[in-house]
């Protein structure tokens, strides 16, 4: 059930998840302001849409009967939930103040915590895993998502655009604020839906318009068109940053559309810059190909959900101070974040992974013998 992988795409899974390490970490950028005006949370939007890109670039056609789709649930839980259930004990072993409750730790181990409007429960023992718990809404959805793409995929766009707007125009008018305001516009797998079913869609256009589309360009030429991708995604983290901090001041009753400003609105940004990268025809694609970035991407997974727990791990025992070096806590931070995430993506997450497909493909043919 495996396609062809695009090597671009997932050295960009890599790129995303440090731009989320960094985002993050700004508490040890005292001496680089001007992160602080970046939107960084995009990359979680970013990674939204890829994953419905590449769950259709892989599946497309291949869900044709209970089988394939018991098969490709299997494989999305084998994909997520043994490093989320690591990660979450882990959290809450070695966090100071992390010990929650027994209901939070009930909705992290089921991945409902992003359906609570409450910042104990979706920001909760390993924070990064809101966004899993959103991906299980998506997971469980693809099925639906991708059937009859063809003539469909416009249809169901709207459906889900429409509801995450009903839903923001719903929150500006009853006046949410604060960590409503972030939960309904930022967390909420509702509100992100759209996101990943802009990337089933693009992945739609990319099939439609066929490989061949970018032919009759040099690559030298698709790299400039790739670079300006790139440069659109900075352009906007810092754009986006300016337009939701006005519209917070200004305009109090609107702060789930300033926390959309945040997160979910470079969405079709992010889908121009898949669609683009996953032809591999430009300068940066052929640099992206690079084993070592490509298993950076591979090994991203652990590093999204390994970094925080490093980072309160270092608050915790190293208090800041005007008189620290920053930059020094900043390398250490991010090599030991990326050390784990490697040992975490080779001797845990892919082993797993790879025993729960096995034992799922042996339990099938046993049966399939009886």
């Amino acid at each position: 059930m495996e396609s062809q992988k695009i090597d671009t795409l997932t050295s960009l899974r890599f790129f995303a998840a440090a731009t989320i390490v960094a985002g993050h970490g700004q508490h040890l950028f005292e001496p680089w302001s001007f992160v602080h005006k970046l939107s960084l949370d995009h990359a979680v939007s970013f990674f939204f849409v890829l994953s419905g890109f590449i769950l259709a670039f892989t599946y497309d056609e291949r869900l044709v009967n209970n089988a394939s789709v018991r098969r490709y649930y299997v494989s999305r839980i084998a994909r997520i939930v043994p490093t989320h259930l690591l990660t979450a004990v882990a959290a809450m072993l070695l966090v100071i103040g992390a010990a929650p409750s027994l209901s939070v730790v009930v909705a992290n181990l089921l991945l409902v915590q992003s359906w609570i409007p409450s910042i104990n429960f979706f920001f909760s023992v390993n924070g990064p895993s809101w966004s899993i718990s959103d991906e299980m809404l998506f997971y469980a959805l693809f099925p639906l998502l991708i059937w009859k793409l063809p003539t469909t995929w416009r249809l169901k766009l709207g459906l889900t655009s429409g509801l995450a707007a009903a839903i923001g125009i719903a929150a500006c008018a009853a006046g949410v604020s604060g960590s409503t305001a972030l939960w309904a516009g930022y967390v909420l797998p509702l509100t992100r839906l759209p996101e990943f079913m802009l990337g089933i869609a693009v992945y739609r256009i990319f099939r439609r318009v066929g490989s061949n589309t970018l032919d009759h360009l040099s690559g030298f030429t698709v790299g400039l068109m790739e670079a300006a991708c790139v440069a659109s995604v900075v352009g906007w983290t810092y754009l986006s940053q300016q337009l939701a901090s006005s519209i917070s001041v200004q305009h109090h009753r609107l702060e789930v559309v300033s926390q959309w400003l945040q997160s979910g609105a470079g969405a079709p940004i992010a889908a121009a810059t898949i669609f683009v990268f996953a032809f591999q025809r430009g300068f940066l694609s052929k640099a992206l190909q690079n084993r070592v970035v490509v298993y950076l991407g591979e090994a991203s997974f652990s590093l999204y959900m390994v970094h925080q727990i490093v980072l309160h791990i270092m608050l915790d025992r190293i208090p800041l101070s005007p008189t620290r070096d920053h930059f020094v806590l900043w390398i250490v931070y991010a090599a030991v974040s990326l050390a784990i995430a490697s040992l975490t993506h080779s001797y845990f997450e892919d082993p797993i992974r790879r025993l729960i497909a096995g034992w799922h493909r042996v339990k099938n043919s046993s049966a399939a013998q009886v």
